[in-house]
């Protein structure tokens, strides 16, 4: 490698790591902004597209705390048995349970909630047992109690916060792997210099 194809990475790598830690700083503004995630809906592990789902599932429920074992008068999501036989959603509908990784303390909420297109929720609405309920990738809920929302509102924004949070440490990991590779073109700049003398 020349010293001018040396120096031309090196500066190609500086550009990307600067880029990278920029995206980091924006985002970590945004995460701080959304306030800290200490509630159960920090614990959860959502797949890409189903933020809003996950959002409308548990609406403002999801900044409740983790409450500790043992700690049955304490406020927040407690674990519960699974219930037995687990009550059926209507046939289509999928437990929100099965994609979404979440604590123990949320299971009964999720096995609750069942996944549908946006088509067959107003069909499946009336099959809804007690403290059942469906909700759409776009994050529209209808509950078994006859309340629907619509997409968008506060879970929309919740959804934003955690897709954001989700984003977070893989953009840490990227900013940290772009600033390795600068560094190594940096040196591999100095030892092609180094070279040509």
């Amino acid at each position: 490698q020349t010293e001018a194809e040396a120096r031309s990475a090196a500066a190609a790598t500086a550009a990307d790591a600067a880029a990278c830690a920029a995206e980091l700083r924006a985002l970590e503004g945004l995460v701080a902004a959304d306030g800290p995630r200490r509630g159960a809906g920090a614990a959860l592990s959502v797949p890409d597209g189903l933020e809003e789902a996950a959002a409308a599932a548990l609406e403002d429920a999801a900044r409740e705390p983790l409450a500790a074992d043992g700690d049955a008068a304490g406020a927040g999501w407690h674990v519960l048995p699974p219930f037995d036989p687990p009550p059926r959603l209507p046939a289509g509908a999928v437990p929100l349970a099965e994609p979404i990784g979440a604590p123990p303390a949320l299971a009964r909420r999720l096995a609750l909630t069942g996944l549908v297109p946006p088509e067959a929720a107003p069909r499946l609405w009336r099959h809804l047992g007690p403290g059942q309920a469906l909700v759409t990738p776009d994050g529209a809920l209808w509950r078994w109690d006859g309340l629907r929302r619509r997409p968008g509102g506060a879970a929309a924004a919740e959804a934003e916060a955690l897709r954001r949070a989700a984003r977070l440490e893989p953009c840490r990991e990227a900013a940290r792997r772009a600033g390795q590779r600068a560094q190594d073109a940096r040196a591999a700049e100095a030892d092609a210099a180094r070279c040509l003398r």
